[in-house]
């Protein structure tokens, strides 16, 4: 069995699923090779970049050394693709409050790659602008799985239907209207989907949430492939309870004060809720001291209330931040199964979060955490009030053991083992 994994990176939530499995499946014994598009992190055995190197203006056999002072210049080419002036216009059209857009063509082949022609399935994941809809599905014959991390293989360019665009000022959330331009690009990019998906000829569909799953089996360009429901996995050794008060000593935490934590790749990502957050907080009525994990600046909270920790890429200490916390709170307004959520019930660390897409899947009212039916700034403070009057109640060893229990990485790829044997026998 030499199944090849397909990411467009190796950065960011989907990627560290990704990454996650094919660790696990190496473990297992199982021969898995990763393919990314652009690859930051050497670390990691059986991680391969795909370069497009016909687009230098000399070709030869690049060393390593030289790939990567080149990829500091932006001349080694690990890019997906490069905008048309008119896609360009109409992603500079598009509202700043909006999650990411993507186009479904690429010059990359991926069905060229070497990895490719030796593996005996092909197992995609986030492939935005990695992925040539137009030729994969025609050329590939492989069996394929594909893990969806969000909406975009079955919408047109968006990877969320959002509904919301922006809160106002009391916090409450603003209704989106689309524009003519994005319902015409959306319709074209999904007719160019349907296309590709007529050539498809051994698919499986895996949805790490019941939301997504859900959505995929009613939707009309992928309901007609059998649909999966596989959560992701970590590695429980290292996402363990630690040591509050020891955990605190070492991020530098002083104090009594009830400790939040919020933690996003982008802080600024909408999508992600941090501004509810703000609001939110502005109505809680204890002291609070608010941890702040990705990339990004905390504008409109008091300095000496937040401490902000940057992109942080060490698991282990990832666990120490959980571990050191009273809750952490996800106030995303749409989501697919959050690895922070995972991470930090395997942390002992009850969550906070808005009732949306994979998070109740996880978060259990009352048990292992507090969730909001209303998504809107008000109810996300009354529920931390909440929370922060009840944390006593919550069970540290609890929540992380049932966690550790639901979510090991093991259990998880012997679900995806399973799955490649099916397919495989099939062929």
């Amino acid at each position: 069995m030499k199944p090849l994994l397909v990411n467009t990176s190796d950065r960011g939530g989907a990627a560290k699923a990704c990454i996650r499995l094919h660790q696990g499946l190496i473990k297992e014994g199982i021969e898995s090779r990763l393919l990314v598009g652009h690859k930051s992190n050497n670390s990691i055995p059986g991680i391969y970049q795909y370069c497009e190197e016909r687009r230098l203006p000399i070709k030869q056999r690049w060393t390593e050394k030289t790939k990567r002072i080149l990829n500091e210049f932006r001349l080694y080419d690990y890019h997906v693709r490069k905008n048309t002036e008119e896609e360009e216009r109409f992603l500079k059209s598009r509202s700043p409050y909006l999650e990411c857009f993507s186009f479904p063509t690429s010059s990359y082949d991926i069905e060229e790659s070497l990895l490719y022609q030796q593996s005996d399935l092909i197992h995609l994941h986030w492939v935005a602008e990695y992925l040539n809809y137009p030729t994969f599905f025609k050329i590939n014959t492989k069996p394929l799985v594909w893990t969806l991390h969000d909406q975009n293989p079955f919408l047109g360019g968006e990877h969320y239907d959002e509904t919301v665009i922006g809160f106002n000022d009391q916090g409450y959330p603003v209704k989106r209207v689309r524009t003519r331009a994005e319902i015409e690009e959306n319709k074209r990019i999904e007719d160019i989907k349907r296309n590709a998906y007529c050539f498809v000829r051994d698919l499986t569909i895996v949805c790490p949430s019941r939301w997504l799953a859900n959505l995929a089996v009613n939707s009309e360009l992928l309901g007609k492939f059998p649909v999966l429901h596989i959560p992701y996995g970590l590695d429980t050794s290292v996402y363990n309870i630690r040591d509050k008060e020891y955990s605190r000593r070492l991020l530098g935490i002083e104090g009594k004060a009830k400790v939040l934590l919020f933690v996003a790749d982008g802080v600024a990502n909408p999508r992600k809720g941090f501004a509810v957050l703000q609001k939110a907080l502005e109505s809680v009525s204890k002291e609070i001291q608010l941890l702040v994990v990705g990339a990004g600046k905390t504008f409109g909270l008091h300095n000496d209330n937040v401490k902000t920790l940057g992109f942080v890429y060490d698991e282990l200490l990832m666990s120490i931040i959980y571990s050191a916390a009273d809750f952490f709170v996800i106030p995303s307004l749409m989501d697919n199964l959050p690895n922070t959520v995972m991470e930090s019930l395997c942390c002992g660390t009850p969550v906070i979060g808005f009732r949306v897409g994979g998070i109740p899947d996880m978060v259990q009212h009352g048990v292992n955490g507090l969730l909001c039916d209303d998504i809107c700034a008000p109810a996300l403070a009354k529920t931390l009030n909440e929370g922060l009057v009840s944390i006593e109640s919550f069970d540290n060893h609890a929540i992380s053991n049932n966690a550790r229990f639901k979510f090991d990485d093991k259990i998880r790829t012997e679900d995806y083992i399973e799955v490649y044997k099916g397919m495989l026998g099939k062929k």
